[in-house]
């Protein structure tokens, strides 16, 4: 397909989406005004505009519209169960009704014990509020125990907003994925193609 006959499509569908969300439009001029690019992170944006929606029903999501969708996401990982899983819901507004931010409540102990009991290997486990903070843990770690400054990660893949992953994000180009990120951070991150396991042998002898 030729590049006129790509922007044929694409207008054909962004006019078909646009007939159907009219709401999502709306508010994602109204979000603009507060949210950068109009969206909480920039992974939830999509070209002509993101979709904003007001609920989840197992492998369902529904838009402002009304329109009903299957969440092939699963919010990156997090909702294996679906949304709104009964069980999960209850256990929820019984934790809830523990209130907020008690300090060194059971269910940590509990939840640490379970982990471990699915992964033997967890001799122990240290809980991070998102997948970035996760990742930061990991690092630091990483150079306490073994002295050494730097890490590897593969070309693509997302591991959170730190300085130190954002090499490679976007594929196989140098530097960072995004401004602001010192050049000595940068420096630190060896970045490989994903199921190359030579060039990590290689990058490990040098």
């Amino acid at each position: 397909m030729d590049p006129k006959q790509i922007a044929k499509v694409r207008e054909k569908i962004y006019a078909d989406y646009a007939a159907k969300t009219t709401g999502s439009k709306v508010l994602f001029e109204r979000a603009k005004n507060s949210l950068p690019g109009g969206v909480p992170s920039s992974k939830r944006y999509q070209a002509p505009y993101p979709l904003v929606c007001e609920y989840g029903r197992g492998s369902k999501i529904y838009d402002v519209d009304n329109n009903e969708y299957i969440n092939t996401i699963l919010n990156a990982g997090p909702l294996l169960l679906g949304h709104d899983h009964p069980e999960l819901m209850a256990a929820a507004r019984k934790a809830l009704d523990r209130g907020f931010m008690v300090q060194n409540n059971p269910l940590f102990i509990e939840c640490a014990e379970l982990i471990q009991q699915l992964y033997p290997a967890a001799e122990h486990v240290r809980f991070a509020n998102t997948g970035t903070e996760a990742v930061l843990f990991a690092i630091r770690t990483a150079r306490a125990h073994t002295g050494k400054n730097k890490i590897i990660k593969f070309y693509g893949h997302y591991h959170g907003n730190i300085d130190e992953v954002t090499p490679g994000l976007g594929g196989p180009v140098a530097g960072p994925h995004s401004a602001g990120v010192p050049a000595e951070y940068v420096g630190h991150t060896i970045s490989a193609h994903y199921h190359d396991i030579e060039a990590v042998r290689e990058i490990l002898d040098r």
